[in-house]
């Protein structure tokens, strides 16, 4: 089906992505602003904010009210915050449409904040945050990226810390919202069974959100050639871990391509760590490789769960393998890397949140709003070649290593990564 962008007159961008075969419609705010733009005053406010807009309006002047308006629609919804955007949806029937659209302009653009909301929603995500940095699982993630970019602003963490989130006051979101969520940061993403008036719709309720201006970062500085290693110390059997290199920024022509040599790498059971890690040796539960990318830089990591007392074995075997695929790549693991990714997509197209979502975050890069089939066909040509090359440009860097275990020092850890 044929997607379509509309600007109304304030700015906002309304990205229409219609499907046949679902009789469900999700509808996307999304908001071009995330922690990467907080200062460290108010760190942690974006992800605060995505709490707060459902606890109140003066329409719906409680969190119960909000509640029950929207799954009176038989609606599910939820929203979620990243470093570069923060997103607020609502799925449900085409019937509801309208409601469900006002709904949504009504949580995010209208709340009130009330003192108390913020100090039991204070107590809320403090327990959040307690639970992913007591959670290897969980928490590897954030540490890696904090060693892995450094000082800057893509090091912090969404949440926030205990002081920033205490310290929030009804004030700093008001000010907040005015800053950022203006129409020139938003795009608004519909897919699924799409009816033919959204676009009145999101004219009716969205107009008079002023126009603002679309929102900028500072370039960050490259950390190619920095290796970097962190240890994080946990007295846990098991250890987790983040090896990762210097890659691509999510708009690059060339990200299929890394894409497709990450689901050689690490994609599924049949990719090389799979089977050399866990099936050959029994080094690893879970091990798997993924890209990561912002709007100007990303990376290429790889993460698992080994045996601590064979964590220096697994980091070793891990490089070996990333060494190889430099020069060993074969058009065997091409194919199934590349229909594995070209399955990913049709799966994911046939949810309309998947849908909204993808074309949400390409209007935020300034991407072409490619088609199911447009994308399919950009994995079909990526080559051998062009795969063999971007494992030597990613895998001939410096990498990053973070790890959570029962070690008191990374010296073991550098040597490894010296000799690689």
């Amino acid at each position: 089906m044929k997607v379509t962008k509309k600007t109304l007159k304030n700015g906002i961008r309304v990205i229409s992505s219609p499907s046949a075969d679902t009789k469900s419609v999700a509808i996307l705010f999304m908001v071009k602003t995330g922690s990467r733009n907080e200062t460290k005053e108010v760190r942690g406010i974006s992800h605060f904010l995505e709490h707060m807009v459902f606890k109140g309006t003066e329409k719906r002047p409680t969190a119960m009210r909000v509640a029950k308006d929207i799954e009176s629609l038989g609606a599910i919804n939820n929203a979620f915050t990243g470093k570069e955007q923060t997103g607020f949806f609502i799925k449900t029937t085409s019937d509801h449409f309208d409601k469900a659209v006002e709904i949504l302009y009504d949580i995010v653009f209208n709340s009130t904040f009330e003192k108390e909301n913020i100090e039991t929603e204070s107590k809320v995500i403090l327990e959040e945050k307690k639970m992913y940095e007591e959670n290897p699982l969980l928490y590897i993630d954030d540490l890696f990226e904090e060693v892995f970019f450094d000082d800057e602003k893509l090091s912090q963490g969404i949440i926030g810390t205990v002081n920033s989130i205490k310290g929030l006051r009804k004030k700093d979101f008001h000010t907040y919202l005015g800053k950022y969520y203006t129409a020139k940061n938003i795009a608004v993403s519909v897919a699924g069974d799409v009816p033919k008036n959204y676009l009145s719709v999101m004219d009716k309720y969205l107009s008079s959100i002023k126009a603002g201006k679309e929102t900028g970062w500072e370039s960050r500085k490259s950390n190619i050639g920095n290796q970097k290693i962190k240890v994080s110390y946990k007295d846990n059997f098991q250890s987790n871990l983040i090896l990762g290199y210097q890659a691509l920024k999510i708009s690059d022509e060339k990200y299929n391509i890394l894409s497709v040599l990450s689901g050689i790498i690490g994609g599924g059971m049949s990719s090389r760590l799979f089977q050399e890690v866990r099936e050959k040796r029994g080094l690893a539960y879970s091990i798997h490789s993924e890209t990561g990318a912002y709007s100007d830089g990303g990376y290429f990591e790889i993460e698992a769960g080994v045996d601590s007392s064979r964590a220096e074995e697994a980091v070793k075997v891990i490089v070996q393998e990333l060494t190889l695929a430099c020069d060993n790549l074969t058009e065997e693991e091409l194919m199934i890397s590349k229909e594995r990714m070209k399955g990913s997509v049709a799966f994911s197209f046939e949810d309309s949140f998947n849908r909204a979502n993808f074309y949400a975050r390409r209007e935020m890069y300034h991407q072409d709003l490619i088609t199911e089939e447009e994308l399919i066909k950009k994995i079909e040509k990526v080559d051998l070649l062009s795969v063999k090359k971007m494992a030597k440009e990613v895998f001939s860097q410096e990498p990053t290593l973070a790890l959570i275990g029962p070690f008191k020092n990374k010296e073991k850890f550098v040597k490894i990564l010296l000799r690689s």
